[in-house]
This record gives structure tokens, sequence and C-alpha cells, in this order.
């Protein structure tokens, strides 16, 4: 009985519960595993060395409860098509493994296979938080990425059709050789710079739905889509616009425009 509470689990207990935010509502029982965990680690720790009847009462009752906990976890993790799942769910069944060792060895009685058992048992669990931590902060390196790439993305396009916004409210001063075409070339620039307005909205609106679903898919689990095509492609064109209608009032393309709509 020398070894039998040798293991110590309590030491990676806020990386544990910081993971399962990770995996929360994307993973309910794998979430459910961890809270377990935690628990059960720690009552089997609180039981004093030597005391058989407690021991064995807690393998009576609190185990199998456990051990339902982690197939559950382990069955959810590896349906899931994600590659660092499927390692967590191995590193889950190995500590399985090895507690069930661990518990033949006890019930035989065997001081020498206990001791190998619980020492094996402590890697095992060892390795499982080292896993947890590893995949935690890859999932927390990979989302601060996003925040940044579609946060930075939605405010930028929502920063420009303010500023379009404000600048499309704007009278417009046309120069023209002919006065009598100012006015007409006025309200062509007038409608140009709405229609870039009306134009950036497709660009913000894409990236402002791009992170509210991310943020959704974040906070409850699931898949979410990103709108490359409208952002990119309606980035382009307000670009493209915004240098074609600079162009257009330095060459005098606007008075030509105004000249064939009055003539017209």
């Amino acid at each position: 009985m020398k070894n039998v509470f040798k293991l110590s689990f309590a030491s990676l207990a806020t990386i544990l519960i910081s993971s399962s935010a990770v995996y929360a509502s994307a993973y309910p029982k794998f979430e459910n595993y961890i809270n377990t965990r935690l628990s059960f680690w720690q009552k089997m720790s609180e039981i004093p060395e030597g005391d058989t009847a407690k021991f064995d009462d807690f393998l009576g009752k609190d185990y199998p409860a456990f051990s339902g906990t982690m197939d559950a976890a382990i069955d959810e993790l590896r349906a899931s098509s994600v590659i660092s799942n499927k390692l967590i769910a191995n590193a889950i069944e190995k500590v399985k493994i090895k507690f069930n060792s661990f518990k033949l060895a006890y019930e035989t009685g065997n001081v020498q296979s206990l001791g190998v058992a619980s020492d094996e048992l402590q890697a095992a669990v060892e390795n499982e938080d080292r896993i947890f931590e590893q995949e935690y902060n890859k999932a927390k390196s990979t989302d601060s990425r996003l925040m940044y790439i579609y946060g930075g993305l939605a405010g930028f396009f929502c920063l420009l059709s303010a500023y379009l916004f404000a600048w499309s409210r704007k009278p417009t001063r046309t120069r023209t050789e002919n006065p009598m075409h100012q006015d007409a070339a006025n309200k062509l620039a007038q409608q140009s710079k709405n229609e870039l307005f009306k134009s950036s909205l497709i660009a913000s609106g894409a990236a402002v739905v791009t992170l509210v679903w991310y943020l959704s898919v974040r906070n409850n689990g699931g898949s979410y889509m990103i709108f490359w095509g409208p952002m990119l492609f309606g980035g382009l064109a307000l670009f493209s616009g915004i240098i074609n209608y600079n162009k257009s009032r330095r060459n005098g393309t606007l008075e030509k425009a105004a000249r064939s709509s009055i003539q017209g």
C-alpha cells in the first residue's frame, strides 16, 4: 500500500478548467469528463493511506461512473474530424487502461505490481495534462489570430463605409469648362459617390457577418462560413471605383458624360 496514494493530480487544475472552456458546448461530454476528472482525483487523494475500506468503497462507487464518463468523452472526441481531438481521446484512453491495471494490482494484493502500476498511472495522467495544455495553447493561439484577422477586416471595412457615407453626404463641386454642364456633372458625381458607398456595404457586411458568425461558433461550438469572396472582390471593386472616380474628375470624363446627358 506504500505507493497506492502516490498520485497528485491537482497541479494543472487551472489549465484544465481553461481547456474545458475551449471545448465547452462543442464537446459537452468531454467538458463533463474534465469536471468529473478533477473531483475524482481530488477525492482519491483525500483517502487516508492504508484505509482499504474507504478505498474499496471509492473503487466500487466512484470509479464506475468516472469510467463511463471517460468512455463518453473518448467516443465523442473520436467522432470528430479534428486530429487534435483524436490525440486527446488517445490520452484519456491510456489513463483508463493504466487505472484498470492499477485497480487490478490493488485487488490482487501484489505490492510490487501495485507500485509499477501506480507509477505508470502517474505518467499517463501527467501525459494527459501535457496534451490538454498543448492543445489548449494551440486553440488559444489560433483563436487570437482569427480574432485579429476577422476583427481587423470588419473594423477596416466598417470605417471605410462610414467615411464613404459621410463623404457622399457632402455637396459635390465639379470643375467644368462649360458652366452649363456643371450642374449635370455635379449630379453625376454625386450619384457615383452614393454608388461607391453602397458598394462598400458588400465588403463591410461580409466582414461583419463572418466576425459575428465566428464569435457565435467560438462561444457555442459548431462551424462557420468565411465570406472571402464578397470581402475580396467587393474590396477590389470598391478601390477600383474610387480610383476611376478620381480619374474621371481630373480628365473631364464627368463633363463629357454630363454633356451627353444634357444633349440626350
